[in-house]
């Protein structure tokens, strides 16, 4: 077990420092077709991704996610699984193509439909490999799956970027999406080349499917608490409003989106593997969150404090409206990096619970959207930041409830990054408080404070830098 739990958190770790790497690129890849590409585009492929992901939710089930919960399964059964998950992404496929003009009447936009249709195909390239990545997260293949993870979004940035200095504009970011799974296709079926039989028997994954359908319901939940916002201002706001808050909303996520996910993917197989050991569940979620907020938390306060020269630099005036969304919501991300109960709650089986305080969640998150809609985007934003804040304390209350973590355990996990973060902010704020306005002496002080923080960190959170040394950067190098 000792040599689990080691390639756990050393998986976990290395996915989560690659994640923070493929960010950092998909932040570069995103600078250069903010450039290229207008805030409406932005908007407008918005609307299509959250539209395309609220059909999959009930017809695109996801069965894969069994496949890690079980403690065995057999060839029929993953035969089976691949099957009943192949039928139900060609049922998503048709659906959505069919009704895509439905989608453009709504949201008044006529480029939704063709737009739609193209992206709609990724549910076909899925299902061929979703399964064979399910079965490589069993097996603990954390590091292949970080590099596959990396290599496949170096692909589809460089062929979304080349498509949109060809004038291809909002076509441009969904072939991105397309060349992706399709890299996604090749790089994992390359580690497991699994096929299945031409059999099916439905009494063999019964359990597994209704664990499954469990797990959709809370995904499902997580989709809408996460997009809901998304389908609303699409039908209140225009497009180019929307593409602004896009922008904003995925700054924001920039934290959580592939580093505290990074760790979800290891959580869900690691937590099903020591179920039933109460204190490694503590240990696990506890290293998780600390790990997580060590990056998001410093993270969070240098793009706020550095946000309104990087958004004029880099990506242009055009997009200046979106500066004071992204300060609102960063914080907003860095709360939602904390939230690991869907990795969590199903592993223990009380997946029921994750989709009851997820509905919670949705509510507040409506009633938040519509209250602030009221006072414009910028009321949009402030009602999102106050749901996350009242969704974490729910979250840790939860989490106390069914594994027994105090909130002094909890505040221990999170004492050192806040600390961090504390002394990051009183620096960035002094060097801001110079005013310069030269862009040479605007770079050189934001990689100063970048240096900075990270020796904050360091120094702030030594037994974790100490972790990371000897299971990591040690390990890889005796390794090679």
């Amino acid at each position: 077990m000792t040599d689990r739990k080691g390639k756990i958190l050393k998986g976990g770790v290395y996915l989560t420092v690659i994640k923070a790497f493929q960010q950092f690129i998909s932040f570069s890849v995103n600078a250069v077709l903010a450039i290229i590409l207008s805030p409406e585009i932005f908007g407008i492929v918005a609307l299509v991704t959250v539209f395309n992901g609220f059909i999959s939710v009930f017809t695109n089930f996801g069965f894969g996610s069994s496949v890690i919960q079980s403690k065995k399964v057999n060839n029929l059964q993953l035969s089976s699984l691949f099957w009943l998950d192949l039928s139900t992404s060609v049922l998503t496929f048709a659906i959505v193509f069919l009704i895509a003009p439905i989608a453009a009447e709504i949201y008044k936009q006529p480029e939704v439909t063709p737009l739609l249709r193209l992206i709609s195909f990724n549910f076909l390239l899925v299902s061929f490999f979703s399964l064979n990545r399910k079965i490589l997260e069993k097996e603990l293949e954390f590091s292949y799956l970080a590099n596959t993870d990396l290599l496949a979004s170096i692909i589809s940035s460089i062929a979304g970027i080349a498509l949109a200095l060809f004038g291809f504009k909002a076509y441009s970011l969904i072939w991105q999406y397309i060349i992706m799974n399709i890299a996604y296709l090749y790089l994992i079926r390359r580690k497991n080349n699994w096929f299945a039989d031409f059999r099916f028997k439905w009494g063999s994954i019964k359990d597994l499917v209704l664990f499954a359908f469990k797990y959709k319901g809370a995904l499902t939940i997580n989709f809408f608490e996460r997009n809901i916002d998304f389908l609303i201002i699409g039908k209140l706001f225009t497009p180019y409003i929307v593409g602004l808050y896009s922008f904003a909303y995925n700054i924001m996520y920039m934290p959580v989106k592939r580093i505290s996910n990074a760790f979800s993917d290891v959580l869900f197989p690691s937590f099903s593997s020591v179920n039933d050991d109460l204190i490694k569940l503590k240990s696990y979620f506890l290293r998780a969150i600390n790990t997580t907020a060590i990056i998001t938390f410093p993270l969070t306060v240098l793009i706020y404090f550095n946000i309104d020269f990087l958004v004029d630099f880099i990506f242009g005036q055009k997009w200046s409206g979106a500066i004071y969304l992204i300060k609102i919501l960063c914080f907003a991300g860095a709360l939602l990096s904390l939230d690991f109960s869907l990795s969590l709650l199903p592993s223990i089986n009380k997946t029921e619970f994750s989709i009851y305080s997820g509905i919670c969640r949705i509510v507040l998150t409506v009633a938040a959207v519509l209250i602030g809609s009221l006072f414009g985007i910028y009321g949009v934003a402030y009602g999102i930041l106050i749901v996350k804040i009242l969704s974490t304390i729910l979250n840790f209350f939860i989490i106390k409830y069914y594994i027994n973590i105090g909130f002094r355990n909890i505040w221990s996990s999170l004492s050192g990054p806040l600390l961090s973060a504390i002394i990051i902010s009183f620096i960035c704020f002094s060097i801001n408080l110079t005013n310069y306005k030269n862009n040479s002496i605007s770079v050189f002080f934001i990689i100063f404070e970048v240096i900075i923080a990270i020796f904050v960190v360091i120094i702030v959170n030594k037994q974790e830098a100490l972790f990371f040394y000897n299971n990591i950067i040690k390990a890889r190098t005796h390794n090679s």
